[in-house]
C-alpha cells in the first residue's frame, strides 16, 4: 500500500509538467511542419516556374493546408490537435515563380491552445528571398517580426 501510495504522490507532481511538455512538443512539432510545407512551396514555385499556394483547408488554418500549384495537390495536411496557427495576414501564402512571397509582409504565430503562457510561442517570417525563418518567442509582450 505503500508503494501504491508514493506512485500516485509521485504521478500527481509529474503531470502539469508533463502536460506542459505535451504541449510544448505539439507546438515544436506544428512548427515544422508548417515550415516544412512552406520550404516545399517555394522549391516547387521556382522548379515549376509557376506560383504554388499554401491555404488554409476548408475549415481554416486549425484544420490543417495544403500545398497547390494551380488544381493540383502537393501536399495535404490535416487537422492541428491543441494549437493554434494564424498567419497575418489570414490568407494564402504564395510563392512566385522566383521563390518569394507575393506578400513579403506574412508572419505566422503558432501557439498552444491549452498552455499557450507556459509553453511560449513560435513565429514564422520570411527573408527577402522568400525562406522561410522560424524561432521562439520568450516573454509576454514578445512578438514576431
Amino acid at each position: 500500500m505503500i508503494v501504491i501510495a508514493l506512485v500516485a504522490i509521485l504521478s500527481s507532481l509529474a503531470a502539469p509538467s508533463f502536460k506542459t511538455f505535451v504541449a510544448g512538443q505539439r507546438v515544436k512539432t506544428t512548427s515544422f511542419d508548417f515550415y516544412s510545407s512552406l520550404t516545399l512551396a517555394r522549391s516547387e514555385a521556382i522548379k515549376r516556374r509557376a506560383s504554388v499556394q499554401v491555404a488554409a483547408s476548408a475549415s481554416g488554418w486549425s484544420g490543417g493546408w495544403e500545398v497547390k500549384s494551380g488544381s493540383t495537390v502537393l501536399f495535404s495536411q490535416g487537422p492541428l490537435n491543441g494549437v493554434n496557427l494564424s498567419p497575418s495576414p489570414n490568407a494564402a501564402l504564395v510563392f512566385s515563380m522566383d521563390g518569394r512571397l507575393t506578400d513579403p509582409s506574412v508572419v505566422v504565430t503558432i501557439e498552444s491552445q491549452s498552455e499557450p503562457d507556459s509553453v511560449g510561442r513560435r513565429c514564422l517570417n520570411f527573408d527577402a528571398t522568400g525562406a522561410p525563418r522560424s524561432f521562439k518567442l520568450t516573454g509576454s509582450g514578445a512578438t514576431c517580426s
